[in-house]
């Protein structure tokens, strides 16, 4: 059971995390790394919801 909510948990914590870095790239005006982080986050959670 632990198992079950472990990986979920982690790829969300994962999704978030590059939403995070994408806030701090806008700040620093590097939208660059910002937009791939975006895409990252966006697939790792679009996975979790199918799944």
């Amino acid at each position: 059971m632990g198992q079950h909510y472990f990986l979920p948990l982690s790829q969300f914590l994962l999704g978030a995390l590059m939403f995070l870095i994408v806030i701090e790239q806008i700040k620093k005006k590097d939208s660059s790394t910002g937009f791939i982080c975006i895409v990252a986050g966006a697939f790792i959670w679009l996975v979790l919801i199918i799944t």
